[in-house]
């Protein structure tokens, strides 16, 4: 997206009398803050804010408490959920799994509550024991078209045969608009 230069054409230059040329006023600025405004991308940085624990077997709908940076008000008021106006994204969805060898990790992408069930917007991964007390970070990033407004949500799943916790901040999502 460009600057729309409709106010910056509309200026004449003064020719050194004061009495020729655009006012240069709250109004003329306020115009061309609007424009600038206007291609702000819509973007948000987001995060968990508390301890994550779910039974073995669900897939768990991820709340962020946290925003880290969120400008044009995406993040919705109930948390697990992210607005997208129309247009193209970049997301960027990671977790910080702990420490484990049983089951499988799983992580997906939902729209309008309905599940993304193919890849890029699903992804299962084997986890991992380092011996160090570190688990598998999981990273999804996909580009995704919302064609028109809609929700979006991520998505947590593990089926080692034992309530997994994540810590806080073991969750993060970023969504940015790219056109």
């Amino acid at each position: 997206m460009t600057l729309d230069k409709t106010w910056f054409n509309a200026l004449v230059n003064d020719d050194g009398s004061n009495a020729l040329g655009t006012v240069w006023n709250k109004e003329r600025i306020a115009e061309l803050l609007a424009s600038i405004d206007a291609i702000q991308q819509q973007c948000c940085l987001l995060s968990t804010s508390v301890n994550l624990s779910w039974g073995t077997g669900v897939w768990a709908k991820v709340g962020f408490g946290t925003e880290h940076f969120d400008p044009k008000n995406m993040h919705a008021a109930n948390d697990t959920e992210i607005w997208l106006p129309a247009g193209t994204y970049q997301i960027d969805a990671q977790c910080t799994w702990p420490e484990s060898t049983a089951g499988m990790r799983g992580m997906h992408l939902a729209f309008n509550d309905v599940n993304v069930m193919s890849p890029p917007g699903y992804q299962f991964i084997q986890p991992f024991t380092s011996g160090l007390g570190i688990g598998v970070n999981h990273r999804l990033t996909t580009l995704y078209l919302a064609p028109v407004p809609q929700r979006m949500s991520v998505h947590l799943y593990q089926n080692s045969g034992i309530a997994q916790v994540i810590p806080a901040t073991g969750v993060s999502v970023g969504v940015f608009r790219i056109s």
